[in-house]
């Protein structure tokens, strides 16, 4: 009886070492998964490439893609570079009558396509980047028979951030005399040939080479540049433009000038001014524009006024309204021009519309004997 009450008490204690040492192992088992999950924890958060080596990140902004180039070992902590770009190309059947000098009918397929790249990056005397745009189109409405486009450039521009208010900025530009406001400003007039924007004094209505320096604080902004009115190679065309401007949540309101001498095909000096207010209620945007400018064609004056109504239908359909009326010394009555359009936008990258144009090269006469055009269009973008 004796032998088997040992024979049980070692059975037990054998029991409890073996119960012990199991906790121990799995005490120690524990520990291990935990130190692993730390290590994965911390390799997830390790940059899959050493620290000096270059970085690129690839995301979409709205319709820009976007490249985040991160520094070498090299370069400043902060100089990081992002190059941004986008794209579209448009196509439209576009049917219209030319009053003048005979009426005339004609129906053609138009087509334009654009490219836009901008670099910037933070350096250790700020910010410095670079815009350029192409873009390539086939002839005027009712051209024959033309050879491809050529692609050309659309605008380009390099600025240094001085200072977070103050920036430098060089390149071919849009002339500040020019308000904002205007109904060529605001729409997608992707094929109505608009001369909706209040007076430039830009000969020709292109954009100058000029060099500028603009201030912004808020909803405040100033900017000064000088330009060459014509981009001859003549140095008589030398002018300034300048603007100021306010842009809050709800309307916005700019003044703007320009001075050029010897601007025109007569050798003549020209100036302009004009202003503008525009405001966003809810689904609606609109906006009224006026200028007066002198010496932009030979012994001409001009008065010119440009509102403009736009109005989000749904997230996808939008309308845009837009009427012109100018007053010069060549034209006793001056002409108006009447444009719209209808978008629908099924997503970002694929907009359809049909936008329609009219303008009357003798407002008083009561007559359509001006020029009208309707289109139906596409506008791929990426």
């Amino acid at each position: 009886m004796k032998a088997m009450k040992i024979a049980l008490l070692g059975t037990a204690a054998l029991a409890a070492a073996s119960v012990s040492a199991r906790a121990d192992s799995t005490s120690d088992l524990k520990a291990q998964i935990e130190a692993l999950n730390a290590r994965v924890a911390t390799l997830e958060t390790t940059p899959a490439m050493p620290a000096g080596y270059s970085m690129v990140s690839f995301t979409k902004e709205g319709n820009n893609h976007v490249i985040t180039i991160m520094p070498t070992a090299d370069a400043p902590a902060a100089a990081a570079t992002v190059v941004t770009w986008s794209g579209y190309v448009r196509a439209a059947v576009v049917s219209g009558y030319s009053g003048n000098p005979a009426g005339t009918y004609a129906t053609d397929i138009r087509a334009k396509a654009g490219f836009n790249v901008t670099g910037k990056t933070d350096t250790a005397v700020g910010e410095v980047g670079v815009s350029i745009s192409t873009q390539a189109s086939t002839a005027g409405f009712a051209a024959y028979n033309v050879a491809n486009p050529v692609i050309q450039t659309d605008g380009f521009s390099g600025w240094w951030k001085i200072t977070p208010n103050f920036t430098l900025t060089g390149g071919v530009l849009g002339t500040l005399s020019k308000s904002g406001y205007s109904f060529d400003a605001n729409c997608t007039c992707a094929f109505n040939d608009s001369n909706a924007s209040v007076i430039s004094g830009v000969y020709g209505g292109g954009d100058p080479a000029a060099m500028k320096l603009s201030y912004a604080d808020g909803p405040l902004s100033f900017a000064m540049q000088v330009e060459d009115a014509n981009n001859a190679a003549n140095a008589s065309a030398f002018g300034v433009s300048g603007k100021i401007g306010y842009s809050g949540d709800m309307f916005g309101a700019d003044v703007n000038g320009g001075y050029w001498g010897n601007a025109n095909s007569a050798q003549q000096a020209a100036w302009a001014v004009s202003t503008g207010i525009g405001g966003k209620f809810g689904m609606f945007s609109m906006g009224v524009a006026a200028g007066l400018g002198s010496g932009i064609l030979a012994n001409d004056d001009y008065t010119k006024v440009s509102g403009y109504a736009k109005a989000a239908l749904s997230d996808s359909m939008g309308l845009e309204l837009g009427v012109t009326h100018q007053w010069n010394t060549q034209l006793s009555n001056g002409w108006t021009e009447f444009d719209g359009g209808v978008y629908y936008t099924p997503v970002k990258q694929l907009t359809f519309g049909i936008e329609g144009e009219f303008d009357s090269a003798d407002a008083g006469s009561g007559k359509l004997d001006g020029n009208y055009t309707a289109a139906f269009l596409t506008i791929f973008k990426f």
